[in-house]
């Protein structure tokens, strides 16, 4: 099968992310990331976790009818845009000569995955510059067949789509049961208490010495958890200073997504972005109950009603929405003597124990279903599967 260098198929273009000035966040406009791309294997771009002003979108790039990928940490994710988006420096853009290629064009480079990962360099962590995809050939039959494949492509990753849909259908009813069971703790007559007098706001910067910590976010659904970046990588950070140093048993909390369950119990030390508040429990409050209690769905709805940056009077300067750590410190959480919270949290740790296995198991069968897709793709893309 004839193979095209990438260049003459269609422009690249490099992103950008623009300053952390709130005027330029949390606008109309999609701001795309590797991780949006995470799972798409060439479909279409329909989430992202961030958005762009217009004022934040002249600091980034913006394309559409373009297939992004993602060119660092890692390298190989890909999605097609079909609106205007906007897109970091960890992605590249693509804009086809032709729109119609858009398809095969997005397919194609994910049957090239290795390759691409082979041409990335670098020392503290790997990236594929514009030159080396650029360079890169990708198997380009006549304009016709490109078309036939992108469709026989389609019709089969609908269906594996189909499959992965209901695998998400079912782990958002088990994370509702899960968050049921967790929030159960309101209903058993236990007093509550404010925060205030169960926690201490900890303001510990990443000072030279802690900055071999590795660093850490939350995620919505597993709390505390490891970033991606090297150890290297976040030596390099210019702005690690002003990071907080987050301990083990802290709860640390993105005041900026606290609203959608994104706080947990740090479980090793690490250092945590400026935009996270670091709780640390007293005597008489157990790290285990505190997530347990903060990550309940009441908990959370109750956060959200404290949520500031909303309806400003000046609409250009709108803040994006965030938890006051004062708002968040006088809200209440149900307390009791140690021995009742540790045997009520066993209880929740057997339950927990229990649906996160299953949670597990869902995630091992959506993963198998995407290497399936993947392969499939690869498979008719280099011709080693051959479609009449």
């Amino acid at each position: 099968m004839k193979t095209v260098p990438l260049k003459f198929i269609g422009r690249i273009v490099s992103g950008g992310t623009p300053r952390s000035d709130d005027s330029n966040w949390g606008g109309d406009l999609p701001f795309v990331t590797p991780p949006d791309l995470n799972g798409l294997d060439g479909a279409r771009i329909s989430a992202w976790e961030r958005s762009l002003t217009s004022e934040g979108a002249a600091d980034s790039s913006v394309v559409r009818d373009a297939v992004l990928l993602s060119c660092r940490a890692p390298i190989g994710h890909i999605g097609i845009a079909l609106r205007e988006v906007a897109f970091n420096q960890g992605c590249k853009a693509i804009i086809p000569v032709d729109r119609r290629d858009l398809r095969y064009l997005a397919y194609g480079l994910v049957g090239a995955r290795k390759a691409l990962e082979t041409a990335g360099r670098g020392t503290t962590f790997t990236e594929l510059s514009t030159s080396a995809l650029g360079s890169l050939s990708l198997p380009w039959p006549e304009a016709s067949r490109r078309s036939f494949l992108a469709d026989y492509l389609d019709g089969e990753t609908r269906r594996i789509g189909a499959m992965l849909d209901r695998l998400a259908d079912l782990a958002v009813k088990l994370r509702e049961r899960r968050g049921a069971a967790w929030s159960s703790v309101y209903a058993r007559g236990f007093e509550t208490r404010r925060l205030q007098w169960l926690m201490d706001e900890v303001d510990e910067r990443a000072e030279q010495r802690y900055q071999g910590l590795p660093l850490l976010s939350v995620s919505i659904h597993h709390g505390v958890q490891r970033r991606e970046e090297s150890t290297s990588r976040q030596q390099a950070s210019t702005d690690l200073s002003k990071y907080k140093v987050a301990r083990r048993g802290d709860i640390a909390l993105n005041r900026m997504r606290a609203f959608q369950g994104g706080l947990g119990q740090a479980r090793i030390d690490g250092l945590v972005s400026p935009d996270y508040a670091v709780l640390r429990p007293r005597e008489g409050l157990t790290a285990d109950w505190a997530e347990y209690v903060m990550r309940s769905p009441t908990f959370v709805d109750e956060m959200s009603q404290w949520l500031r940056g909303i309806g400003a009077a000046d609409q250009s300067k709108v803040r994006t929405p965030r938890i006051n750590v004062r708002d968040l410190m006088a809200l209440s959480i149900p307390m009791a003597a140690s021995d009742e919270l540790g045997r009520v949290t066993g209880e929740l740790d057997e339950t927990t124990a229990r649906i996160d296995a299953m949670l597990a198991k869902v995630a091992q069968l959506e993963s198998l279903l995407l290497e399936r897709r993947a392969a499939l793709i690869t498979d008719v893309v280099t011709g080693r599967k051959d479609v009449a």
